[in-house]
């Protein structure tokens, strides 16, 4: 399992565990960075992975239920394994069907939209990411800003 941010040795791949915590799966090093850049000023523990059998295997296996993100922004379109078929995975698991999942999309369509939200989603971002396209996501999930 690569994570390209803060590794706690201890378990949690969130270092700061008083702070709410967001997920991002997403494979491209650009979009990453984007989606990232967009949360600056928000309170909360980053931690990215970019592959999604990594992101399974983490969320449904090795997290403890406690330590779940607050918030997972799910690429669409990873190698290996399509989007979709994570959100189903983890909308499947008792552990994780409560788990706010965001789909990362540079798909336009509005097919694609209403696939996601028909496995239970919690919103469709359009790719970049900014602040202004993920603050109503922030709200909605009660991550606060810094200064809040």
């Amino acid at each position: 399992m690569i994570l390209i941010s803060l590794i706690n040795p201890y378990g949690s791949c969130f270092m700061d565990e008083t702070l709410p915590r967001v997920l991002i799966v997403e494979d491209n090093d650009a979009d990453a960075f984007l989606a990232t850049r967009s949360l600056r000023g928000y309170k909360a523990a980053i931690s990215i992975l970019k592959d999604g059998f990594e992101a399974l295997e983490y969320l449904v296996a090795t997290c403890d239920p406690k330590e779940l993100p607050e918030l997972v922004l799910l690429d669409l379109s990873l190698p290996e394994i399509h989007g979709l078929d994570i959100l189903r995975k983890l909308k499947a698991q008792e552990k994780t069907k409560n788990l706010r999942v965001v789909i990362l999309t540079g798909n336009h369509q509005e097919k694609v939209a209403m696939d996601c939200y028909k496995l239970n989603c919690d919103g469709v971002l359009l790719k970049p990411v900014t602040g202004e396209t993920i603050e109503p996501i922030m709200n909605k999930c009660g991550i606060p800003k810094m200064g809040e």
